[in-house]
């Protein structure tokens, strides 16, 4: 992505910062002079495999190259099923320090059985057990499942109208009777289908991994958060 843009642009980045998408930022970074200090981060540095800076001339061998191994199977020798973060990790070809002062992030993930209150508890216990994190052990709760503003931990749904006529309604699931199951498309393409269907048509559930929809007819609704918001509910408006 980065190198795309210094080729459209025919400007080189002198640092490279990349988080994944599901984190909260709960303090801003510090200045990028506070990075180089004299004999500290000639590598960048990170916060677990939530975030990374580094400098330009490191960018390509910390966030290219060991994916490009794993995807291909290439050496060092791929075990199966291993994680690509855990891959990453044991085959990066330099030391990346962790700063979790420098990153003042958290990953953020729904509120459930497989991940209860955040897993803030687990990272207390455990890496989050550091005299530098000491300070900050409140945190995790408070910009995460706790943080009112988190629209992806709320306990109730969240309502969006995307289209004429229709209703969202994410990270849910549908109540009411089939009509037409295991229909595979887009969410502009099962809606098209279920107008196709007619009135008894009453909205569709519609399941993420593989767009799979449900076509529901009956007094239908949507139900309560799921679990692991793998799924939304998409209501005609009558």
């Amino acid at each position: 992505m980065f190198a795309d843009d210094e080729r459209q642009t025919g400007k080189r980045f002198d640092w490279v910062i990349v988080a994944r998408p599901d984190v909260t930022w709960f303090a801003p970074l510090q200045p990028w002079c506070f990075w180089l200090r004299p004999g500290q981060h000639e590598n960048g540095f990170k916060r677990w495999d939530w975030a990374f800076v580094a400098p330009r001339a490191k960018a390509e061998a910390l966030l290219k190259e060991p994916y490009d191994r794993y995807w291909s199977c290439g050496w060092p020798a791929f075990k199966r099923p291993e994680l690509i973060e855990n891959y990453w990790h044991d085959h990066l070809s330099f030391d990346l320090p962790e700063r979790p002062l420098h990153l003042p992030v958290m990953i953020t993930r729904l509120d459930g059985d497989r991940y209860p209150n955040n897993l803030c508890d687990f990272w207390d216990g455990t890496a989050m057990s550091t005299a530098a994190w000491g300070k900050h052990r409140d945190i995790c709760p408070q910009v995460t499942y706790k943080n009112p503003c988190n629209t992806a931990n709320l306990s109730t749904p969240v309502r969006f109208d995307t289209a004429a006529g229709w209703t969202d309604w994410p990270f849910t699931t549908c109540t009411g009777n089939d009509l037409l199951r295991g229909y595979a498309g887009s969410v502009a393409q099962c809606r098209a289908k279920c107008e196709e269907l007619g009135p008894t048509c009453a909205g569709f559930l519609r399941i993420r991994d593989g767009g799979i929809c449900f076509f529901r007819t009956g007094n239908v609704t949507h139900a309560s958060f799921t679990e692991h918001g793998l799924r939304d509910c998409f209501l005609r408006n009558t």
